[in-house]
């Protein structure tokens, strides 16, 4: 059998099991698959529940992870420290996310920035789906170089 004669849902499958064997929270490696040829592109884009698990806070990354989850769930998992750089990316992303908060299911945030803004954000449209929900707040002091005053609130 050719890799070219697989069913869309078999493809979906090994997509998933792809995803799922690349849980580290900085990695989207996974997402190769879409610069393989067309149809496997095709396969994964329109495949909502392949894009449900948040582990990048990159904005863009973000955006486009909403987008093609479509009204699925969504799962969001950052462990990464942040630095100067990252905090108001961190925030615009948090900002995004949190505006799906009807969406979420499974929060772990372990990151100061990540979890302060999810903490101190009004959820207007509420969590109802959330079974899961992990903010860790951990070392202060080795954020006190984001910006003035962060760690004193």
């Amino acid at each position: 059998m050719s890799i070219s004669t697989l069913s869309v849902d078999v493809l979906l499958c090994i997509f998933r099991a792809l995803r799922d064997s690349h849980v580290d929270a900085r990695s989207n490696g996974w997402i190769a698959v879409t610069h393989v040829c067309q149809e496997w592109r095709l396969a994964a884009v329109g495949a909502a529940e392949l894009w449900t698990q948040i582990y990048s806070l990159n904005v863009e990354c973000v955006r486009v992870f909403i987008l093609r989850s479509k009204q699925a769930h969504l799962d969001i998992r950052y462990l990464q420290v942040p630095n100067l750089t990252d905090a108001r990316r961190i925030e615009d992303s948090m900002d995004l996310l949190l505006a799906q908060s009807h969406r979420l299911r499974h929060v772990e945030l372990r990151n100061f920035v990540a979890a302060r803004r999810f903490y101190t954000h009004p959820l207007a449209q509420g969590a109802p789906l959330i079974s899961s929900l992990h903010l860790e707040l951990f070392s202060l002091a080795a954020y006190s170089n984001l910006r003035p005053g962060i760690c004193r609130q």
